[in-house]
């Protein structure tokens, strides 16, 4: 019987993965980004700069208080405003990247049934007690 559980888990993350994946390939994400202008010299600044991969935000505050600061204000509006992703040079691997997807979608199942196996089963007792509490009321009322 937890064969076939392991199963339905892992033939529902197939089809989340799957559905997903045409979700966001074609509808979702299809005109998220565009090229920045003078991208040739932004790469260019950004290699001179030796920027590791990471996430980056600018401008950039190390506490609430600093964002508070005329100085800091002055930075927002003057801009550019952005957050920028830095990946490893060379290409991306579509394939960890989607691997690592599928295992968070079966652990994201793995995590799920249990909380429906319960929910189901709580329906099924108050099912149980609402038609006993019909059954006993109706024989009352006779």
């Amino acid at each position: 019987m937890d064969f076939l559980r392991c199963g339905r888990r892992s033939s529902t993350a197939v089809f989340v993965f799957i559905a997903l994946s045409i979700i966001h390939g074609m509808l979702w994400h299809k005109g998220d980004m565009t090229a920045v202008p003078g991208e040739a010299k932004v790469m260019e600044t950004l290699r001179g700069l030796n920027v590791q991969p990471g996430d980056y935000r600018f401008p950039h505050a190390n506490s609430v208080d600093e964002m508070k600061t005329p100085e800091f204000a002055e930075k927002m509006k003057q801009g550019p405003v952005g957050i920028m992703s830095i990946w490893p040079s060379g290409g991306i691997n579509m394939g960890k990247l989607l691997g690592q997807w599928f295992v968070y979608s079966l652990f994201i199942g793995a995590m799920a049934a249990p909380a429906r196996t319960r929910a189901k089963r709580r329906h099924a007792v108050c099912g149980l007690v609402t038609s006993t509490f019909r059954t006993c009321t109706s024989t009352r009322s006779k």
